[in-house]
């Protein structure tokens, strides 16, 4: 592919696919009954990011530049569908008084833990793989999806709150 054309896509799969993620987010949550305290939220996010995962499956594997786009773009949708869900869940467990103190100690562990060792685990799997068209950084970061399916079961099997727990597990 073209580098001005990589580009192109690249720059149109960052911006579209978190924007229209987070939108639909809030649009969905709001017609779960109660909101982010709605029973059934943490559910359907632990869905979307299986969902997530089953597109991050194939992205290390895919020689088709457009494909690739594709399933990331469908990665990138998930993670910010269901970030901000988990993110109010999360809030509104905290006392009203507490919540900036939380919302910013979240932004952080985001940061911290999410963007800035992305760069760093993708270029030192590569580098352990030694090849130059090496996909591991890759696969590393897409299978990273399971930690979010991880973390979003532990939060449906420790939220009282949560319906139908026992068909889940």
């Amino acid at each position: 592919m073209p580098k001005d054309k990589a580009n192109y896509y690249f720059g149109a799969t960052a911006i579209s696919s978190p924007i229209l993620g987070a939108i639909l987010s809030g649009l969905i949550t709001q017609k779960f009954e109660n909101g982010y305290g709605s029973p059934k939220i943490l559910p359907f996010s632990l869905v979307i990011a299986v969902f997530a995962l089953s597109a991050s499956v194939f992205v290390p594997f895919v020689d088709t530049p457009l494909l690739c786009v594709g399933l990331i773009w469908i990665v990138l949708f998930c993670g910010a569908f269901v970030l901000p869900i988990c993110t109010g869940v999360w809030l509104g467990k905290v006392e009203a008084e507490m919540r900036p103190r939380a919302n910013s100690i979240a932004n952080l562990c985001y940061n911290l833990f999410g963007f800035f060792p992305a760069p760093i685990i993708y270029g030192f799997a590569n580098s352990v793989e030694g090849s130059r068209d090496s996909r591991w950084g890759m696969a590393v970061l897409m299978y990273a999806v399971v930690l979010t399916i991880v973390f979003v079961g532990l939060a449906i099997i420790y939220d009282d709150n949560v319906k139908y727990r026992d068909e889940i597990f």
